[in-house]
């Protein structure tokens, strides 16, 4: 009789844990890895975050909890403080992510991803590949989907990099 217990509740938070549908409509694929997002969603192997319905992020980036607020400028939180800055034609995050610093730096021709010492460097080919710059890693940067957009949704565009970058 308990092994039977036991069976219908762990069959029950089984199911509990299934995701929901899952359709990406963006991915960033960067320093080897894959972080896929949505509307509301943010997956990697080593990131599972999901958007509230007031806008904030929560869920686990490695081995971390994440928690965070976004607005316009910001996105703030467990983990993660990021200043979002924008001028004409340029968009940073600047700021700590897991404690060291963090920067993501996006123009039309350029991204420069930073985690405490690493740095990656992308450029824009003519004919719209991303080659990296940086001599550290072989791996080259593939937007697609909503991320290679003119206006990419930012904060999931933000923690898909950080997935690929901190997830680790």
């Amino acid at each position: 009789m308990r092994a039977l217990a036991f069976v219908a509740v762990v069959s029950a938070v089984a199911a509990a844990a299934e995701p929901e549908d899952y359709s990406p409509t963006g991915s960033v694929s960067s320093q080897g890895r894959v972080a896929t997002f949505s509307a509301d969603r943010v997956v990697s192997p080593t990131a599972n975050l999901s958007r509230r319905a007031d806008g904030s992020w929560a869920g686990t980036l490695g081995a971390r909890a994440i928690d965070v607020a976004v607005t316009r400028d910001a996105l703030r939180g467990v983990d993660v403080n990021l200043t979002v800055t924008r001028t004409k034609g340029r968009t940073a995050f600047e700021g700590l992510v897991a404690q060291r610093p963090f920067r993501l730096e996006l123009t039309e021709g350029r991204i420069e991803v930073r985690w405490g010492q690493s740095v990656q460097q992308y450029v824009r080919e003519k004919d719209g590949a991303w080659r990296t710059l940086s001599m550290a890693t072989p791996y080259g940067l593939a937007l697609e989907g909503q991320a290679a957009e003119p206006s990419p949704p930012e904060p999931q565009l933000v923690l898909a990099f950080i997935a690929n970058t901190v997830g680790r």
